[in-house]
């Protein structure tokens, strides 16, 4: 990468930390984007990348991001939504009815996991990690192992 390249793409950051809306897409990363929707994704729904954020994210309902995702901040998956990856936040994780992710949960804060939600697969376990509060509901599915300091089975 030469010094141009590099200049445009620490201006590029300057802009989108200032934005704060914004989304850069880089050797496979998304950077700095609360929403995951139809303007960043294929027209088939995708998005073909890690995402690192400073803001909260909310995966739009339908949507399949095949990556992991990194957040400062609380991470909200909408009814229906994909994710093919892990899951990290500094903040909570809210999964809603009818999600499926492909890999572990770990939340400093609270994790929120609603009915018919899939966490994980038979043949390759995962982990669900609550750095606080655990609520998991009867009707969702969890391939692996459950760690919080205050878990609820509703």
């Amino acid at each position: 990468m030469n010094k141009v390249q590099r200049r445009n793409d620490r201006e590029m950051g300057e802009r989108a930390r200032m934005l704060g809306t914004s989304h850069m897409i880089a050797a496979r990363q998304v950077k700095n984007i609360r929403c995951v929707g139809a303007a960043e994704t294929g027209e088939d729904g995708f998005l073909r990348a890690s995402v690192r954020t400073w803001h909260p994210l909310l995966l739009k309902s339908g949507y399949i991001i095949q990556g992991d995702i990194k957040s400062r901040r609380d991470v909200v998956l909408e009814d229906k939504s994909v994710v093919c990856g892990d899951i990290v936040s500094l903040g909570s994780i809210f999964v809603g009815k009818s999600v499926r992710v492909y890999g572990s949960l770990h939340a400093r804060k609270n994790i929120v996991i609603q009915d018919d939600a899939i966490i994980g697969r038979r043949e390759l376990p995962q982990q669900v990690t609550a750095g606080q509060l655990l609520k998991i509901s009867g009707k969702c599915k969890i391939y692996g192992t459950v760690r919080g300091e205050n878990t609820l089975l509703l």
